[in-house]
């Protein structure tokens, strides 16, 4: 074990020193925080992290930590993800692509671009389609991949297809049929498509007044505002809906709304967030998580499935 460590070490050292003198990375740091770059703020240190900030940058990332021997992980704007204490293993590439194109009604953004930014420049094209994403504080990247939605809407909707950086490091356009797109979930997010990366999105959008478009985002922002703890740092909803019922309702019928592990709190305004206070640690989020899951299977006899991603190691446990 010893050995393969030192062995991991000096790959890494050697990628860092790789990344460094590539063209669209930046920012390379060995033992870098990642709680900055989710919003939930908690988690540990990456062992090596860059920001990618071209597509031939993140492709050029991906495939040098495959040569080096170096897990890799890319990170979008960490609005689905928990970091866990013993931060994350080998590179993580934060992916800062932002390159958007608008033709007509097609459309095509870089994996990396704020979806709300997609949805407010779309907007003032007088495009419609991407208007529920407005609040949604994700990546296009990270949204194709959990197949994000609000508001009656989703990214299936309108979806047309995604160029993916394959296994094999080849670039690929793959239509929207081929990504298993349903609730919450596409293939990305299945372990055997986890080397797979997004590097593009392409929606067909349809035309509207930006007026009208505008219109319906106000509505949405009023509702979230009334609805869910948007001044506290959280992660969204925490947990996926069961079929025909509300994860929210679950937990609140529950007498779960509050409940405090540590920094961690079951939001009072949505009771499928989780709010972090400053100095929360991950662990209290998990041991909350745990204790939600099973006070909603002992009073309803249903499992509720994570929508957030737990990636990393766990802390060391103090002797």
């Amino acid at each position: 074990m010893e050995r393969e460590s030192v062995s991991g070490a000096a790959n890494a050292e050697s990628l860092a020193a790789v990344l460094r003198s590539l063209e669209g990375l930046s920012e390379v740091e060995e033992g870098a925080p990642l709680a900055p770059h989710t919003t939930w703020r908690v988690g540990g240190p990456a062992d090596l992290l860059c920001v990618a900030t071209t597509v031939d940058g993140l492709c050029a990332a991906i495939r040098g930590a495959v040569e080096h021997d170096v897990p890799w992980r890319v990170l979008g704007r960490g609005s689905n993800v928990l970091v866990r204490d013993g931060g994350v293993e080998g590179l993580v590439i934060l992916n800062r692509t932002a390159t958007l194109e608008i033709v007509d009604t097609l459309v095509r953004a870089d994996s990396g671009l704020l979806l709300s930014t997609l949805a407010r420049k779309t907007a003032t094209a007088g495009l419609a389609g991407l208007e529920w994403s407005a609040g949604i504080p994700g990546s296009v990247g990270g949204s194709v991949v959990s197949n994000a939605g609000a508001h009656g809407g989703a990214m299936a909707d309108t979806l047309q297809q995604v160029e993916i950086l394959d296994r094999q490091g080849h670039q690929t356009w793959v239509k929207v049929g081929a990504l298993q797109m349903a609730y919450r979930h596409s293939r990305f997010r299945d372990s055997r498509a986890a080397v797979e990366t997004v590097l593009r999105a392409e929606f067909e959008l349809v035309r509207d007044e930006p007026a009208a478009i505008r219109g319906r985002m106000d509505e949405q922002k009023r509702h979230r505002k009334a609805t869910q703890p948007l001044a506290n740092a959280s992660a969204g909803s925490v947990f996926k809906n069961p079929p025909g019922e509300s994860a929210a309702r679950l937990i609140d019928q529950s007498g779960l709304k509050g409940m405090c592990i540590g920094g961690a709190t079951v939001s009072t305004r949505h009771a499928n967030f989780m709010v972090a206070a400053p100095g929360a640690r991950a662990s209290d989020l998990l041991s909350l998580i745990d204790v939600v899951r099973e006070r909603v299977r002992a009073k309803y006899g249903v499992e509720l499935d994570l929508e957030v991603l737990p990636i990393g190691r766990q802390a060391p446990t103090l002797a």
